[in-house]
């Protein structure tokens, strides 16, 4: 299951960031509510009752898509312990997650403990994380035409833009919002 969720979702965000630009009612239409989450368990990390209920009332403070990697050998409660978070889809999480616990682990093995998803999470055509949700909502959806909205689908940063150049301003504006993780995967998702 864990495997056909990431990757139909990884699928459904690059169709959407290659240039099949969305329409924004059709987009909002099909939006989470970005501040609840639900946590997913894998089969990789046989947590125990306890470590599950640990991430249970972690997940709360976890945004979506997101995912938590640990190191085994380590303990649950180690410093190697690492939830990356506001991702537009588990793959992306997922990568950054173990990138994370393997370089905080000192050389032990890592594994996704848990995947952090929208409640009521269904595939979507276009996935954004909680934030870039948030900003859609407030932002894309009521400001007038023309308009664009970027995503980056390996750093989970966005931009929004309108006007004449909305679709290079929205690139821009996501590239700029990536804070030092270098996102040079930008894609307009969105335009009207």
């Amino acid at each position: 299951m864990r495997g056909m969720i990431g990757a139909l979702a990884g699928l459904l965000l690059a169709a959407g960031a290659a240039g099949a630009q969305e329409r924004g009612a059709a987009v909002q239409a099909g939006l989470f509510p970005p501040d609840r989450s639900a946590i997913t368990f894998t089969d990789a990390a046989r947590l125990s009752r306890a470590d599950r209920r640990t991430l249970e009332q972690v997940v709360v403070a976890v945004k979506y898509y997101g995912a938590i990697a640990f190191a085994p050998d380590r303990g649950l409660l180690s410093e190697a312990t690492v939830a990356a978070q506001n991702y537009h889809s588990i793959p992306a999480a997922e990568a950054a997650a173990l990138a994370d616990c393997r370089a905080k682990a000192g050389g032990s093995a890592c594994v996704v403990a848990a995947h952090i998803l929208p409640e009521g999470f269904a595939p979507r055509a276009v996935q954004m994380s909680s934030a870039a949700t948030a900003s859609f909502l407030a932002d894309y959806g009521p400001a007038q035409a023309p308009k664009a909205f970027a995503l980056s689908a390996s750093t989970g940063s966005w931009g929004f833009a309108r006007g004449r150049n909305a679709a290079r301003d929205a690139q821009a504006a996501c590239r700029d919002r990536s804070a030092g993780k270098a996102a040079t995967d930008c894609a307009v998702a969105v335009a009207d």
